[in-house]
């Protein structure tokens, strides 16, 4: 939020003057980490793995999750999100629409604005 970039600052400096101690732990697992490739899914569902957080920054990011690195972990979460959500078969679905829509029009925009603008010519 707004106050993590005053956190970021405060925190290290207080404990670098020695008016606060903190502690340290790994917890980030980069998404394409050996760690993190080598994760077995059936491990993560029986929380049989370690705390952390895998962090896909820098991963190549497209609405087809499955087809994401490590998509097969990305797929499982999204399951269960959903799964806790009231309509969230309904909720999963329109969002997945709007995703993949706005990654054709984005990927696609030039060729997209070309036929609309044909269309207008032909119109008049």
């Amino acid at each position: 939020m707004v106050d993590q970039s005053i956190y970021n600052y405060l925190l290290p400096t207080l404990n670098a003057e020695q008016k606060i101690k903190l502690g340290t732990e790994k917890f980030m697992i980069w998404g394409n980490s050996t760690e993190a490739l080598s994760f077995e899914l059936n491990n993560i569902k029986e929380k049989n793995v370690k705390s952390g957080l895998i962090h896909w920054a820098g991963c190549t990011r497209i609405p087809y999750v499955a087809k994401m690195l490590r998509g097969d972990i990305l797929v499982f979460f999204e399951n269960y999100y959903y799964s806790k959500m009231p309509n969230g078969n309904i909720r999963r679905l329109w969002k997945n629409t709007i995703a993949f829509a706005y990654y054709a029009i984005k990927k696609n925009y030039k060729s997209v604005l070309k036929v609309i603008i044909g269309i207008f010519k032909n119109d008049r």
